[in-house]
């Protein structure tokens, strides 16, 4: 069987742009409506799943040993395209795994384990997978460059008579882990985050530095017998130089004889998302979920981008089995 490893990525992208840190407890998780008293980060791990009533308890390994928990997402989505001359692609089928097991956790591709928690407050070690490779995907770099280039107002060293695509020879961009330190901090409704983390797949040996705030509200729909929830976050990456130019620099191996160079360094990106949730019965729910990126300025002058913002949003059901 042929399996689309771009349609994968693709999907494991849309996963980590909806997905609520695992920590969260189950007022914060989009997938579930259900009210729980504050807990503290290990206790909220095993509320998160199984969506049942817990106290504080401050003995990090409460709740079972090993839990684990799939979930399928089937209905329509899009993850953008904002190279010049590209296209969105299509989502249908969202996958979600989640492993808990005392301290140590996994959600999706990436890995966590708790090291204090105290009422509110967590800190983890984690890992993310990084996907900025997806915004500048091989298969339309090289038309995206010459799009930017014939576009651009910029005077370019064009050799008399000489094709522009024939000089053009950009270079794949490769996807990276991250891992590093994430602190959360939680009250009834809001919760913050901020994470530390560094290239561990030497793909780039840059860092980021995320932060995101959540406020996550239950509704209450009269004469509707149905749990529904709509969590709303924003916050920013702080990539830095190395992390930066490696995905959007134009550099001497893009272009022969140079034909034209540049480097954002360390830049922020914004981004905002949604999520809303109706619980229907206890394995299926419906679900709406956006996130747009505000990519810098200085981030159209590397000429690959046509636009700043990136969506990726997915509407229909997830059913856990």
């Amino acid at each position: 069987m042929h399996i689309n490893t771009r349609a994968l990525l693709l999907a494991a992208a849309a996963l980590v742009a909806f997905s609520p840190p695992v920590v969260a407890t189950a007022r914060l998780a989009p997938e579930t409506a259900t009210e729980t008293p504050a807990a503290p980060a290990a206790t909220a791990v095993t509320m998160a799943v199984t969506n049942a009533e817990t106290t504080a308890d401050t003995t990090p390994s409460a709740g079972p040993a090993l839990h684990s928990v799939l979930r399928l997402g089937f209905g329509y989505g899009q993850y953008g395209n904002i190279l010049h001359g590209g296209a969105p692609s299509p989502l249908f089928l969202l996958p979600r795994w989640q492993l808990y097991s005392g301290r140590f956790y996994v959600e999706n591709l990436d890995l966590g384990f708790n090291l204090l928690s105290n009422g509110g407050f967590a800190l983890d070690l984690t890992t993310q997978q990084s996907l900025d490779a997806l915004l500048l995907r091989p298969s339309g770099l090289k038309a995206a460059l010459l799009g930017g280039i014939l576009n651009s107002p910029v005077p370019l060293p064009l050799p008399f008579d000489a094709d522009p695509a024939t000089l053009l020879t950009p270079q794949r961009r490769h996807l990276s882990y991250l891992g590093g330190l994430t602190a959360y901090y939680q009250t009834k409704h809001w919760q913050l985050t901020s994470a530390w983390q560094q290239d561990i797949s030497g793909v780039h040996h840059g860092a980021q530095w995320l932060n995101e705030l959540s406020y996550r509200q239950r509704l209450a729909l009269p004469g509707v017998p149905v749990d529904s929830a709509i969590q709303l976050s924003a916050g920013w990456r702080q990539l830095s130089r190395a992390y930066s130019n490696y995905y959007f620099a134009v550099k001497p191996q893009d272009s022969t004889g140079q034909l034209y160079l540049y480097q954002p360094g360390a830049r922020t990106v914004h981004f905002v998302k949604l999520a809303a949730s109706s619980q229907l019965t206890t394995q299926l729910s419906l679900v709406l979920n956006w996130k747009r990126e505000f990519l810098p300025d200085a981030y159209q002058q590397s000429l690959f981008f046509r636009s700043r913002q990136h969506d990726v949003w997915f509407t229909g059901f997830f059913y856990q089995f």
